[in-house]
């Protein structure tokens, strides 16, 4: 509309400039779109892609199998991360006051979730089991081992799962630049399709929430998926689909 003032231009003929640019616009579009389907170079895919958990499974392994204790970090925070579905900021940002245990069950708090910016929700609990039956991602022996070597002091570490004020930063150099390039783990993508730049942190979320939704013909619901990983359903789902234990639990 500054255009239809500035030049005087009268509204009617506005209007009609307006709706031949929006069909130039579609076409070139369409024209775009088929273009970029006979180019095999063009990415199909928006973002980085999901983690596939075979993928997950021979990272953990590879972290595992490392010298070095920043790889026994990482992998804590990458399995913790997977578990709960939570950004690596907020996987970051766990305290101590954040965890509980209840039965054979960690209980973990996220305090600042997408669907629940301002706090105004429940605290509502997110449910940790150990995989007995496959110990190179169990949570709870991953965190028996990260404090092993990494001794608690409450001291220093601000009350912090993951202390320190960047590490952020410091798992996603550590995950894209060292553990993505390892010879193993290059095989491991190359066999399933990927290439280094085809994952990121974030990855870790969407295979996870992926894993969860699709991995089986008899997941858990839609529902008990979104309320774990934080993300609005809409006000009518967010009114009546409300959390419930059972389903974090088989989530979980």
């Amino acid at each position: 509309m500054y255009i239809v003032h500035l030049y005087d231009v009268p509204v009617k003929e506005f209007h009609e400039i307006e709706q031949v640019l929006t069909n130039h616009f579609v076409g070139l579009k369409k024209k775009c779109n088929r273009q970029a389907a006979k180019d095999r170079s063009v990415k199909v895919t928006v973002g980085k892609d999901p983690l596939p958990f075979t993928i997950y499974q021979v990272l953990a392994k590879e972290m595992l199998c490392k010298m070095d204790r920043e790889f026994i970090w990482g992998r804590t925070f990458m399995i913790i991360s997977w578990n709960l579905m939570s950004r690596s900021s907020n996987t970051a940002g766990l305290l101590y006051n954040h965890m509980d245990f209840a039965n054979d069950a960690f209980q973990f708090y996220i305090i600042h979730q997408k669907n629940d910016q301002a706090g105004d929700k429940a605290r509502d609990p997110k449910h940790v089991y150990a995989n007995t039956t496959n110990p190179s991602i169990c949570p709870i022996l991953s965190l028996g081992i990260y404090w092993l070597m990494f001794p608690v002091d409450h001291s220093t570490s601000g009350g912090r799962l993951f202390p320190g004020t960047s590490q952020y930063e410091r798992f996603r150099k550590l995950f894209s630049q060292r553990l993505l390039n390892d010879r193993d783990v290059l095989t491991a993508l190359e066999n399933n399709g990927l290439h280094v730049g085809d994952l990121g942190t974030h990855s870790i979320r969407k295979g996870s929430a992926t894993y969860t939704s699709s991995g089986t013909t008899s997941g858990p619901s839609i529902s008990a998926i979104s309320l774990r990983a934080g993300w609005k359903m809409g006000t009518i789902h967010d009114t009546y689909l409300r959390y419930e234990a059972a389903g974090d639990q088989q989530v979980s």
